[in-house]
């Protein structure tokens, strides 16, 4: 399903890899490129991982609840993490899922943006002050 974010993963270890490089830290224009994708890579790298422990978590209580033999408290116990997991599975899998959408060029640019009453008298005066708010 996230066949992606290996390849994700792997990146940003390489360029974790590189900003320990001399060279690289005395070059200020690549280090500042390297840190910037750095920092657009790691959310999507640390919800990954948390996304893999909270499957960890989920093939741990089942395989609790598989096994034979386990009293009362720990099985209980183990149905309540299997919840808990699953429920962070979802909630992390719609996050790496957003995350992982290709990123407007443009997000990162400025914008001007003007609200104005036009025709309309004070009606439109009225709509714009509510555009504004």
């Amino acid at each position: 399903m996230f066949e992606n974010v290996e390849l994700v993963k792997s990146r940003f270890e390489e360029i974790s890899q590189k900003l320990m490089d001399p060279s690289v830290l005395s070059d200020n224009e690549q280090y500042r490129s390297l840190m910037k994708e750095y920092k657009g890579l790691e959310p999507i790298v640390e919800t990954y991982t948390q996304y893999c422990s909270a499957l960890n978590m989920i093939q741990e209580a089942q395989g609790l609840l598989e096994e034979g033999g386990v009293d009362k408290e720990l099985r209980q116990m183990a149905e309540e993490q299997l919840e808990e997991g699953r429920a962070q599975e979802q909630t992390l899998s719609s996050r790496l899922k957003t995350l992982l959408l290709p990123k407007d060029p443009n997000d990162e640019r400025n914008v001007i943006l003007e609200i104005r009453g036009g025709t309309g008298g004070e009606e439109a005066a009225l709509f714009a002050a509510d555009l504004l708010r």
